[in-house]
């Protein structure tokens, strides 16, 4: 039979390597707080998404407004917002993990993908 005539197509394996093309016209963002919190919850359960927020907060100046309860608010300013499946935040946290452990094991500067 050919490959014409074959009713069911073979899937294909295709390997790819991200490049990662840098803008020099993009600053990086200073980045001191960072929240990671599940999607809302659909009629049929969880959605699997969960939320990446990176910002930054700066420290006060001049007075501090405090609340009743001895807490003030400072307000953080978005720097990334990102939604990702739990299996890219595993692959978020093992590059994390290898970058931190060159790190403390001397070797500062490693290109991790």
């Amino acid at each position: 039979m050919s490959a014409e005539q074959d009713p069911a197509p073979r899937a294909q394996h295709l390997a790819f390597e991200a490049k990662w093309e840098l803008n020099q016209y993009v600053q990086p963002a200073l980045v001191n707080q960072i929240a990671v919190v599940q999607g809302p919850s659909t009629q049929f359960g969880q959605d699997g998404i969960y939320y990446l927020m990176l910002g930054h907060v700066m420290p006060p100046t001049g007075e501090i407004d405090m609340s009743a309860d001895g807490v003030a608010e400072l307000s953080v300013i978005p720097a990334g917002q990102f939604a990702m499946t739990v299996e890219r935040l595993r692959e978020l946290q093992r590059i994390l993990s290898t970058v931190i452990a060159d790190v403390e094991g001397g070797q500062p500067g490693a290109d991790h993908h």
